[in-house]
């Protein structure tokens, strides 16, 4: 009898392990599949609204936004309906499609190209989230990203006295990145990009074209030049 409780109780011990462990591994599979709870970063180009969700991946908000304006730069209560993540902003519910994923007849890429980014290489894409040590040369604005690659910032500020020194919030739009500052997007363009420096940009917007002939030797070319010749002319003859 002693025996049978004793396998009995080893059995109910045993059948409790495996269902906490089930448990476990299921919720580990349901926290794995919601991908956040929160995007945000949102920004417009042209009329698709994209944001960043916790893990950094990049995607669409569906359906967008028609009052860009006034146009939320952040969407809670994220969740997972199968495969598909939806989020909420003031009661309504929206889509977050990831760059990278097909088969949802959505746009997965920045400004509808060609090629389908994946979130891997988004992330390899990313050189930088700030640029910084911000400085101009002449009318040109100067940055430096995270990996110390300088480059301009386009279209430069026109109030050099009130500039920012730094510029926030960087993110690719396919190999081209883009930071903003007080709101405003700008794109850094780094200097290998275009095959200049920034002492080739300054020398160029500082040089000017200077006479390959001075005045002076101009003058003296009018008041000897002609005689001398003619007195070259004249000793041949002799």
């Amino acid at each position: 009898m002693k025996l049978l409780a004793s396998l009995s109780l080893l059995s109910l011990a045993y059948g409790q392990f495996i269902r906490t462990t089930n448990y476990a591994a299921a919720t580990l599979v349901k926290k794995e599949e919601v991908q956040t709870t929160a995007v945000t970063r949102c920004h417009f180009h042209d009329d698709i609204q994209f944001c960043v969700d916790g893990h950094g991946n990049e995607g669409s908000i569906v359906p967008a936004p028609t009052d860009k304006a006034n146009a939320p730069t952040e969407y809670t209560g994220c969740h997972n309906h199968g495969d598909d993540v939806f989020c909420r902003h003031d009661g309504k519910e929206v889509e977050f499609v990831k760059l990278g994923e097909s088969g949802h007849g959505h746009v997965t890429s920045h400004d509808n190209e060609a090629t389908i980014t994946t979130s891997a290489e988004t992330t390899d894409a990313i050189q930088t989230t700030a640029v910084t040590s911000c400085h101009f040369h002449e009318t040109v604005q100067f940055c430096v990203d995270g990996h110390g690659n300088e480059g301009s910032i386009v279209p430069a500020p026109t109030d050099k006295a009130n500039a920012p020194t730094e510029y926030t919030g960087c993110h690719n739009h396919g190999d081209d990145v883009f930071c903003r500052h007080d709101g405003k997007e700008v794109e850094f363009v780094k200097l290998d990009e275009n095959a200049t420096s920034e002492s080739s940009v300054s020398s160029t917007l500082s040089t000017t074209t200077k006479p390959s002939v001075s005045v002076t030797e101009l003058n003296n070319a009018g008041m000897y030049g002609v005689p001398i010749a003619m007195l070259v002319v004249f000793s041949c003859l002799l």
